[in-house]
């Protein structure tokens, strides 16, 4: 009786680790980690952007929905709801505000933010130098939106 027992569950484990391979399902790789296509950047025209870090990625999302909110006279979260179904490229045509305006704003506000952050401590004059030189440089503006071609 406890070989036949056996003999099913070892059946039935075989079925289980058979059908995952057989769904595609990827073992874990760690705690929280979901497998390599999980931490994989989004591609854009099949080429892969540079991974950005997330509170880098939160503050530009925050100076972005100021500065269109500015622009278009729109409270911050119309500009949140309207970012959720168009790109900012789409809500700027629709109100008819060129990409230099919105450029020339976006880098006020990272240079301000710099700024504050060189007043208060939080980072050196010679970062603060280093991220002025970043930010004046065409290739790494906070903004660089070019409208992508179907």
């Amino acid at each position: 009786m406890k070989r036949t027992s056996r003999a099913v569950f070892i059946i039935i484990a075989l079925g289980f680790i058979l059908s995952s391979q057989a769904f595609g399902f990827e073992p874990q790789t760690g705690p929280g980690l979901r497998g390599m296509c999980m931490n994989m950047p989004p591609a854009m025209n099949a080429l892969h952007t540079p991974m950005v870090p997330p509170g880098v990625k939160l503050l530009t999302d925050c100076i972005q929905i100021n500065v269109i909110s500015s622009l278009t006279g729109l409270t911050q979260e119309n500009v949140r709801q309207l970012l959720i179904s168009s790109p900012p490229q789409a809500i700027l045509d629709a109100y008819s505000i060129p990409n230099e305006a919105f450029r020339q704003e976006m880098d006020k506000a990272a240079l301000k933010i710099v700024s504050q952050a060189l007043a208060s401590g939080m980072i050196s004059k010679s970062q603060s130098e280093d991220i002025n030189k970043k930010l004046s440089s065409k290739d790494l503006q906070p903004c660089n939106l070019k409208k992508v071609k179907n």
